[in-house]
């Protein structure tokens, strides 16, 4: 099982599943100041749904946040849930003055898996009073998925839809900009992640809230689980430091008590990872450290730049399944040899490489390949390299030659 590191001192926590529209409501409703509807800055734009997978069954449940909302006022919440063909499978109801979440179930739901499949189902649901009109409504697409744990041995295994999951995550930051600009590049990135092979993303928690649901359901589409940062511990110090204002305990005692928590919980990041999903403890045993998609150090792009990095291509030869192969303009050394020498990424565990059609060396691997005294007798080299299924050629000038030394 591949392992993924999270960042020291920090845990990722999974975005809620569903991903809502802002609509106001059905076309021609006109809401009162006063009536009371869905809160939209609540947490997944005013309903957050939690799956739960049993006997190839979806048990759903849908909390509903509300603003303007009085005690003595009644009401209906209607939920319809519709596949991709626009037939309902699912419909269900409850009044407001009943504190349980709205529930349902879906027989032989279409889960989504992914970047394999990442399946939508539409969803709406309308806030009606007991008159039936309609004082509010929320449309919105939302996966049906389970993500949870699985302890194998000394170790803990990520389930989606209770199948193994190997997170390929990728740290992203969001763009800054107007909405068009922003969501463009989004788009644009998101191609980018999906065509690198990774699975999930880790975003900083404090991007705000409602660029963080339109992020999450652009994810959604593209197959991508969306993880927020999250320091741990920070509820209980913040509990401790409440309890520490009473005027019976010294401050100062307050503060090394901090000092120690923030302390273990760092020694503690470098034994073990943890993200959450929704309320559940979802934990990721430390691997391989995430990677930065804009970063000036170790990025898989610079900033600003719409040009990969040779990082994007290693860590594409390890995650993509489709066959690739890379040579690397950027790796070409001039050797004191006066030959030279080149990066190849492939995800083949065999390379073949040819310098003008002819066959230079053959090596077998993963990853990386590194062809190093290649000659440089003519101006001009043409490198192709081969692998299962993918080649890709390189040309190789001795004026590129003379600006590696």
């Amino acid at each position: 099982m591949s392992r993924v590191t999270m960042n020291k001192g920090h845990s990722w926590q999974v975005l809620a599943a569903v991903s809502i529209s802002y609509d106001n409501g059905f076309n021609g409703i006109r809401k009162e100041a006063a009536c009371m509807n869905f809160d939209r800055t609540a947490p997944g734009g005013g309903v957050d749904v939690v799956c739960r997978l049993e006997h190839a069954k979806a048990y759903l449940e849908w909390n509903f946040f509300f603003i303007n909302r009085r005690e003595e006022e009644k009401g209906i919440v209607r939920v319809c849930l519709a596949d991709r063909k626009g037939n309902v499978v699912m419909e269900c109801r409850k009044a407001l003055q009943e504190e349980e979440p709205v529930e349902g179930i879906l027989m032989q739901p279409h889960f989504w898996q992914g970047e394999r499949e990442p399946y939508l189902y539409e969803m709406e649901a309308v806030l009606t009073d007991c008159s039936g009109r309609i004082m509010d409504s929320l449309t919105g697409q939302i996966p049906l998925r389970e993500l949870r744990n699985r302890k194998t041995g000394n170790e803990m295994e990520l389930l989606l839809n209770g199948v193994p999951f190997i997170p390929k995550a990728v740290f992203y930051s969001l763009p800054d900009g107007d909405a068009v600009v922003r969501q463009r590049q989004i788009l644009e990135d998101l191609q980018q992640i999906k065509r690198l092979g990774s699975n999930c993303v880790c975003v900083k928690k404090e991007e705000p809230a409602r660029l963080f649901l339109e992020f999450s359901r652009l994810c959604d589409r593209y197959g991508i689980l969306v993880f927020v940062q999250e320091e741990r511990g920070r509820g209980e110090r913040q509990e401790r430091k409440e309890g520490q204002g009473r005027a019976d305990e010294p401050e100062r005692e307050g503060s090394r008590a901090e000092e120690e928590d923030i302390g273990r919980e760092r020694e503690e990041g470098r034994q073990r990872e943890w993200a959450y999903y929704q309320d559940r403890k979802v934990r990721m045993e430390p691997g391989e450290n995430i990677p930065d998609f804009h970063s000036v150090e170790n990025g898989l792009f610079m900033p600003g730049s719409r040009y990969p990095t040779s990082l994007y291509y290693k860590y594409m030869a390890r995650w993509t399944e489709e066959p690739f192969i890379y040579l690397a303009p950027e790796s070409v050394k001039k050797l004191k040899s006066g030959n030279f020498s080149v990066h190849c990424y492939s995800n083949s565990n065999r390379v073949a490489l040819y310098t003008d059609g002819v066959l230079f060396e053959f090596q077998r691997g993963e990853e990386e390949f590194v062809f190093r005294e290649i000659p440089a007798k003519k101006p001009c080299v043409m490198l192709t390299a081969e692998g299962e299924g993918c080649g890709t050629a390189l040309s190789i000038h001795k004026i590129l030659l003379s600006n590696c030394d």
